[in-house]
């Protein structure tokens, strides 16, 4: 199930971030941290559970780590360069299959 948003909740904190302005979703253990575009948020979930409010502009490119292929500005050499000026450094096979589906995203954009 899709939504606009992603629910951050933990025992200080509820709040919720919208999907427009988060970067990356990443995962360290067991905690996801969502980098946006309006601050960085850090809380206990399961990566799956966070996947069911994602929709086609993400890619999960690794078990632990989701790029937004909206915010992408380009990709090169193992390098994600979004547009707030922020990189990622992909392992190969994590670059390939982020580069793979960031390639149809903008081909289906342009078609739209």
């Amino acid at each position: 199930m899709a939504n606009d948003f992603l629910p951050v909740i933990t025992r200080t904190i509820s709040r919720k971030v919208m999907l427009n302005d988060v970067l990356i979703i990443d995962r360290n253990n067991r905690t996801i941290h969502v980098i946006s575009e309006k601050g960085n948020f850090a809380y206990y979930e399961k990566m799956e559970n966070v996947c069911k409010y994602l929709d086609e502009r993400f890619c999960r490119c690794m078990k632990g780590c989701v790029i937004n292929l909206d915010k992408v500005d380009m990709m090169t050499e193992s390098k994600v360069f979004f547009s707030n000026g922020r990189k990622l450094i992909l392992a190969r096979d994590a670059f390939l299959v982020a580069k793979k589906a960031y390639n149809e995203y903008i081909r289906r954009k342009q078609l739209m």
